[in-house]
This record gives structure tokens, sequence and C-alpha cells, in this order.
């Protein structure tokens, strides 16, 4: 396929000795990668190219310069007014990060800080032709103007600059259909960043930002990175639950806790409670039984009773009659019977004491039996409200 007049062919002139690019089918490549070679070197067309070759070849080891076609502005003494063609669109060439499926375009000069070069409107034109063969008249690939990326949108790099970004975009947006020299780019600038992109920020606000750790990186690409991370922190925030929902859930595992604790609470304090009833009754229980044993087995206490009284009137006889034992001392009959009487009568006394306490601690316990029945069917574990 013949080239148009705005291209010269140069192709493979700057290659490594014995070396080359991969190959692949022209129709794999689907992207145009628009470059700028971020620097300033000055002179003829072979000097600059023989930099360019120095930097790919020399420096980095790759078989030649990396780019397909390459464009020298005005500003320069090498400017031609033709694009360049170094390499076949079949090479796959080290120019961005997805090599395989990429077009190389790529302008001389720096179009960043802290140089910010710019174009003429003639290079600007030449450019758009450029893009425009490429995407309509080149057959060989699918590319066409929505293909056509700048390289920071492929890589993380501030190329092809702020300066020329801007002209990649319109172009991509506009279909091809651009009146560039109608572009406020001082106005379209300022308002990417949000401050004046010709003036270099102050240290502090670099050290701030900690944009001077981003090794290897120019600084707009630190400036990118801060960027994503707060447009990655905004649709946080507008995803985030809102604050009624946020406390409805709170609330709610509040109350969920707090029920469980309760649950648990009221299930160890009813057991508690039932246990020590449970031991009240049978203590009061056991009393009652021994306390009723007159009206389980009279026939049984009337027994013990006359035993107990023989008992006592036997130690009264023998005291009594003990007494008689002692020299001199001889006790009238009827004094033997009233101390008889007297001694025997205490045990008399003693047991009506003795049956009227019993008959009174048979009360109590009727009385708590029946009390503790009661207090365990009112407090008995149930639900409580928790809180």
């Amino acid at each position: 396929m013949s080239l148009p007049s705005f291209i010269e062919d140069r192709t493979h002139e700057f290659l490594g000795k014995g070396r080359g690019w991969y190959q692949t089918d022209a129709k794999n490549k689907e992207i145009i990668t628009v470059h700028h070679t971020a620097s300033t070197k000055d002179g003829t067309e072979d000097e600059i190219l023989g930099s360019i070759y120095a930097t790919h070849h020399g420096k980095h080891d790759w078989p030649g310069i990396s780019y397909q076609y390459f464009y020298i502005p005005e500003r320069f003494k090498g400017h031609s007014g033709q694009f360049l063609k170094l390499n076949n669109d079949e090479d796959v060439t080290w120019h961005d990060s997805s090599n395989w499926d990429s077009i190389g375009v790529c302008i001389h000069g720096y179009y960043h800080p802290d140089h910010n070069q710019t174009l003429t409107e003639k290079d600007l034109a030449i450019i758009a032709e450029m893009l425009s063969w490429l995407c309509e008249e080149n057959p060989q690939f699918p590319a066409t103007y929505e293909d056509v990326l700048g390289h920071r949108e492929r890589s993380a790099t501030a190329c092809p600059g702020n300066y020329l970004f801007p002209f990649v975009e319109e172009y991509r947006e506009q279909e091809g259909l651009v009146d560039w020299g109608a572009i406020d780019w001082d106005a379209e600038l300022g308002i990417e960043l949000g401050f004046d992109h010709t003036k270099r920020l102050p240290d502090d606000l670099w050290e701030l930002f900690n944009f001077n750790e981003a090794i290897g990186l120019p600084r707009k690409t630190a400036v990118d990175s801060v960027h994503k991370e707060w447009n990655s922190l905004i649709k946080q925030i507008e995803n985030a639950p809102t604050y009624k929902e946020q406390l409805e859930v709170a609330v709610n595992k509040a109350v969920e806790k707090l029920q469980e604790k309760h649950e648990k609470e009221m299930f160890t304090l009813g057991d508690t409670n039932s246990k020590a009833l449970e031991q009240m009754q049978n203590m009061y229980e056991t009393k009652l039984a021994e306390a009723t044993k007159y009206d389980s087995n009279p026939n049984t206490e009337a027994l013990k009773e006359i035993g107990r009284w023989l008992l006592f009137t036997g130690i009264a006889s023998l005291f009594t009659f003990g007494l008689e034992l002692i020299p001199g001392l001889e006790l009238e009959p009827q004094t033997k019977v009233l101390f008889i009487s007297v001694l025997s009568g205490g045990q008399r006394y003693f047991d009506k004491l003795l049956h009227e306490n019993w008959k009174a601690e048979k009360r109590e316990a009727e009385f708590l039996a029946l009390s503790v029945g009661e207090v365990k069917k009112v407090l008995s574990p149930r639900g409580l409200a928790p809180f």
C-alpha cells in the first residue's frame, strides 16, 4: 500500500543490528496510542531520531525506536512537515502496556510541566490529517476514531502531556471533526487539574501528599493517582447506606444483643430461684412432718409420754429415798410423797411445753409450705421487655 505524501517511509531504518520486533497480523491492532517523547532535544531530523534511538535501544535494549509513526513539529530544526513511518503496522513495538493490539503515534516534544511546549496550528492540522488517515483510509487494521487514546489512558504515565492530551480526547469525541485552533487551552487545562498547569506546585504541597515518593513517575502521574483515589472515595460515599439505614442496622444489632443477654440472665435467674425454692419447700415439708407426728402416730407419742412420766417418777423416788441415806436426816412419809409429786409434776409441765411447741411449729410449717408454692407460681421465669 502506497503512503500519502505527508508520510515519509523510513521503516526499520532505526533497528538494532541483527535484531527486529515481534510480528502479528495487523488486523489485531485495534488501538491508536498517541505519545510525546518528553524530550526538548533540538537538531536535524537524524539528530533527533538518533537521540530517541539511543534511549530506546541503547538504554532500554529495545530493537529500535518503538513507534510506528513519528512527527517533529515546527519549533524544531528537524521539522519536515511530514510524519515518519519507522516501523510496519505488523511490528509489535514496545510503546505502551499492551503492545500487541496497538499502533504507536509519537509527537516529538515535551507537552507537560515543567516545559509546557506547544504546537502550531499547522502542526495540529498535520496530526489531525495523520490520525484521520489511520482511522479512515488504512484498511490493514480495524482501529477507528473511538480507538484513538492517549498513552496515559493505557498506562500509569503523564504521556502525552497536559497540553497534548486534550487534543486526543477531543479528536476521539468529535470523530475527527475538530477545530483545534478555537480551543482555550489554559482554561481547558486549568479545569482538568484544578490548578495552573504552567506553574510548579509548592514543595511543601508535594511533601504533604507524599507525591515525591512516586519514584520513577512524573509528577502528573502522582497527581492522577490522587485524583483516582479521590474519585474512588466519592463513589464509596455516594454508594454508602444512608444515615437512617445505618442507624436502623445499629439499633437492630443492639436490640438483638440486649435480648440475648436478657434471655440468658432470665434463664439463670429462673433456674437459681427454682432451686432455692425447691430447697425451702423440702426443708419446711420435713419440718411439717416432724411437727405433725402427734396427728400421724398418736399412740406412739402417748406411750412415749407415759414412759417419760415413769422415768421422772423413778428418778424422783430414788432422789427422795436417797435423802434418807444422809446421816441424821429422817423424812416423814408425807414429805416423801410431796417430793415425788413435785418432781414427777415437772415432767408433765415439760411435756406440755414440748407439745405446745410442736403445735406452733406445725402451724408455721403449714403456712410456709403454702407460701413457697405461691411464690414459685409468681416468680417462675417469664419473658420481659429488653429495656
